[in-house]
């Protein structure tokens, strides 16, 4: 099973080392020349278990220790760890000299991978970079509180669960920051520091840590007493002060019913009169809000007829709408759109085909059209022929006698075609080639400046077309020609058969225009019929909606007729109300006039007998006056009478606030009382309680500490037989506890000697001391057997026996009591023991085994290379940096299972 805790440390430009890495997992030791930076690697594990920086030990002050660790923003420290939510990385980032070198921490889940912030060059990513690839792994940036919380599970973690510190009480994480610095360092582990420790430890065991009999009894002791004398006093007038408190009630009550009562009869009065005034206005109001009535009435009925009419044509124009719905519904009963739409694009097509073909043949006359056919023909055939003889033609001859451009002038006097007959029986044959040639000589020759000339005649030959001799002299020409009278042919026979076929294919693009238009305007109504498909519901519930409101407002009309023939009556009965209360009105003025009014001082209660009418209220207020001047002259008699023999102790600022005090103190004797006489012996109960719970809690501290031996005895130490710690109790503190007052049972308020005695007796306790300690009560000593049976005690831990053994009892003992801090939680938390060879062998494997069992993970240095540890590291410095690459530097040794522990 994997165990929670750190497993991996990397630096990164961070102190002397460029970078270094080790596995926190198991046992390891650092090795190296003093000074090559072993205690600076591991003393950083403060930056992931110490939340406060002001808590952590350096051998630099923390100013210079933040220089030293973060010089810049590209360096790093980062703990990869195992928490219960799987792998997380804390890391601590330095922000540079202009933020004063401080850091800042943060964490992302996943394990370390070297590529997250070093690049393919082996240099380190930009803040910004590497931020951007743990963006996607949860990235958080932790203030000390949020790693507080992520360590311990207690408190705001903003989701970050780490679990490395599971501490048993909430308070325990700063007792757990003074542990781990004290293991770290290796401190003086003093008697006071143990003792202090120890009780904050436990402090969640403790029910009495200390009794303050200063803050807490000496108080409570005067207050007793002060009670008693006071009680006292009060018992001898307390008869006078219930007969004046009566009187003073029953004053009161009349006092506190008279003003009530008279304004109840005030307000009876005015009701009356507002009522009776109000009614006789009523007949005018009303007679108006009738005759308006009416008229709204009127105006409705004529206002429900008009809706009428209207609900009746949108009733009519919704059965239109449904009736339309249902006819197209049996129209389209079996309809398929997507075929229609189909045979749609399919008529499309063809139309745009006979619109084509139709286009070619319009204004084209079939048998002109035949005749261009068979002259493009006729020429396209001669020129076969002439391309099938070109090679041995008539003009191939001819160019060898006389040159091209003289060949064109005899040309446009004679017949071109003849350069395009062979040289044979079938064209031209020369039966005289040299008279032929000699002839067209002279011929050639009669030819200058384009004009032709002999004896008999003289041609100009500018004024003739020049042959195309191109056909005749070269081929490509002659492709050419042929290709163009190819294409027009088809071009041509296309006319012709558009011109042919033209009313038959306008005919048949007519009929496909028509059945288009036909499967358009179904599908448009279908379509629209779809959409009122829906809306077909929504018509028939506004139709029934309408029917119901035309139903509605026909009930209307009928009622307005009826509530006009109630108006009439109505008024006849408010004109009659109105003159009887008129006589009632003034009959009651006289009576309230007669009245005297009460003082504006006394208080004004509401009158509670709400159903008296006003002349049982009259009657009542004449008697209830009578009354209170009677109680008020007796109640001046014994008031003044008690003033006399109290020296006016009770005096208020008025007499209501002396009658307050008075009956205040009379309430509460018999419960003063019994809370004076429980307060004097709550005062002896507490007190002995307090001491029983501070040797309760001694007994609990030696019982601990008895664990804590049985631990030790356990371990090996070599040289040493046995280590015990011994608690000792101080016998004149303990003697007095126990000896400590037992008045707890004296009554109060009984025999007076008595009461005297345990007073002084209680009294002189309180006076001789301010407070007690469950600290005072005890000291502690180290009790050390060595190998030939010698016992030594030694009051601090600063040098037992020899140094190694000294150091391997602080690392034990301060591991038991961290231990302590913690709970049942497999955890695995790292620690620091430097100068490990300064250890015998069995010792320091004693202190690396103990220390496995424990949770903790010993990290030994020393210059020389030790067996104990499981890992390994070699640190070698050059030109004052360090590279700890495992690669390189680990050396990992393999135990048998019986050495491996």
């Amino acid at each position: 099973m994997n165990i929670v805790g750190p497993s991996r440390l990397v630096l990164l430009r961070s102190g002397k080392y460029d970078y270094g890495e080790v596995e926190l997992a198991r046992p390891l030791h650092l090795v190296g020349a003093n000074n090559v930076g072993k205690t600076s690697l591991i003393s950083v594990l403060q930056f992931l278990y110490l939340d406060d920086q002001r808590t952590m030990h350096f051998s630099r002050d923390m100013a210079e220790t933040r220089r030293y660790y973060f010089p810049d923003h590209n360096s790093y420290i980062l703990f990869e760890c195992l928490t219960p939510a799987g792998y997380q990385v804390v890391g601590v980032q330095g922000r540079g000299p202009m933020h004063s070198y401080e850091f800042q921490r943060f964490a992302y889940q996943g394990q370390y991978d070297l590529a997250d912030f070093i690049d393919e060059e082996r240099r380190i990513r930009p803040p910004e970079e590497i931020h951007a690839r743990l963006s996607s792994r949860e990235f958080r940036k932790l203030e000390p509180r949020h790693l507080q919380a992520a360590l311990t599970g207690l408190g705001e973690n903003l989701g970050v669960n780490l679990g490395l510190v599971p501490i048993r009480q909430r308070d325990h994480y700063p007792r757990f920051r003074a542990a781990f610095s004290n293991l770290l360092r290796l401190a003086h582990l003093r008697q006071d520091e143990l003792k202090q420790f120890l009780l904050d430890i436990h402090q969640g065991e403790f029910q009495q840590r200390s009794i303050d009999l200063e803050t807490g009894y000496s108080s409570q002791y005067r207050k007793v007493c002060r009670e008693a004398e006071e009680l006292r006093e009060l018992k001898a007038i307390a008869d006078d002060v219930r007969r004046v408190l009566d009187l003073a009630r029953e004053r009161d009550q009349l006092r506190q019913q008279l003003p009530g009562l008279w304004e109840a009869i005030r307000n009876a009065y005015s009701a009356m009169e507002e009522d009776i005034s109000r009614q006789k206005l009523e007949f005018d109001i009303r007679t108006t809000e009738l005759a308006e009535e009416e008229r709204q009435k009127l105006s409705r009925e004529k206002e429900v007829k008009e809706q009428v009419a209207e609900v009746l044509q949108q009733i009519g124009d919704l059965k239109g709408r449904l009736k339309r719905h249902t006819e197209e519904a049996r129209e389209f009963q079996g309809y398929l759109p997507d075929f229609e739409r189909t045979r749609q694009q399919q008529l499309e097509t063809e139309m745009e085909r006979l619109g084509s073909a139709l286009a070619q043949g319009v204004g084209e006359n079939p048998a002109r059209v035949r005749e261009r056919i068979a002259r493009t023909e006729a020429d396209l055939n001669r020129l076969l022929r002439q391309k099938e003889r070109s090679a041995g033609n008539f003009s191939s001859h001819l160019l060898q006698l006389i040159p091209e451009q003289a060949l064109e002038d005899l040309f446009r006097l004679g017949n071109p075609d003849i350069l395009g007959l062979p040289l044979g029986p079938e064209g031209v044959v020369l039966r005289d080639a040299d008279k032929f040639e000699g002839c067209l000589r002279r011929l050639s020759d009669r030819v200058r400046d384009g004009i032709y000339s002999d004896e008999a005649i003289e041609i100009h030959l500018d004024a003739l077309g020049a042959p195309d001799l191109k056909p005749y002299l070269d081929a490509e020409t002659l492709e050419e020609r042929i290709v163009e009278l190819e294409a027009s042919l088809a071009r041509e026979q296309k006319v012709l058969e558009a011109a042919e076929n033209f009313a038959h294919l306008e005919a048949g693009k007519k009929a496909f225009q028509q059945e288009w238009r036909q499967i358009v305007a179904g599908l448009a109504r279908f379509e629209t019929f779809q959409e009122n498909e829906p809306k077909a519901k929504v018509w028939e519930k506004e139709r029934q909606g309408l029917e119901k409101e035309h139903q509605t407002l026909s009930r209307e009309l009928d009622g307005l007729e009826a509530r006009r023939l109630e108006l009439g009556e109505e008024r006849a009965r408010l004109e009659e109300e109105g003159k009887r209360l008129e006589r009632r009105k003034n009959q009651m003025l006289n009576r309230v006039q007669a009245l005297v009014r009460p003082d504006p001082e006394w208080p004004l209660l509401t009158w509670a007998e709400t159903s008296l009418d006003l002349p049982e209220l009259c009657n009542r207020y004449e008697l209830l006056s009578r009354d209170q001047d009677a109680a008020t002259r007796r109640l001046s008699e014994e008031f003044q009478r008690i003033e006399q023999r109290t020296y006016g102790k009770y005096l208020g600022g008025s007499e209501a606030e002396t009658l307050a005090n008075l009956q205040s103190e009379l309430d509460a004797l018999e419960e003063r009382e019994n809370a004076a006489q429980e307060l004097w012996r709550g005062l002896a109960v507490s007190l002995q309680n307090a001491f029983k719970g501070l040797l309760r809690d001694l007994e609990t501290l030696q019982s601990r500490i008895d664990e804590l031996n049985r631990r030790l005895g356990k371990i090996s130490i070599s040289n040493l037989a046995r280590l015990k710690l011994i608690l000792r109790e101080h016998p004149e503190w303990t003697k007095r506890i126990r000896t400590v007052v037992d008045a707890e049972a004296l009554p109060l308020f009984g025999d007076s000697s008595s009461i005297a005695q345990a007073h002084q007796n209680l009294g002189d306790l309180l006076s001789q001391h301010r407070k007690v300690e469950l600290a005072d009560l005890f000291d502690l000593h180290f009790e050390v057997t060595s190998a030939d049976g010698q016992t030594k005690r030694y009051p601090h831990l600063d040098s037992i026996e020899s140094n190694g053994t000294t150091i391997t009892i602080k690392v034990l003992i301060n591991l038991i009591l961290l231990k302590g801090l913690l709970t049942h939680k497999e955890v695995s938390i790292p620690f620091y023991l430097d100068e490990a060879s300064s250890l015998d062998r069995d010792n320091l494997a004693a202190i690396v085994a103990e220390a496995r069992r424990m949770g903790f993970v010993a990290v030994l240095a020393s210059p020389e290379a030790m067996e104990a540890a499981d890992h390994l590291y070699f640190l070698r410095e050059e030109n004052g940096r360090v590279i700890l690459d495992p690669k390189t530097a680990l050396v990992r040794i393999e135990r048998r299972l019986n050495e491996a522990g």
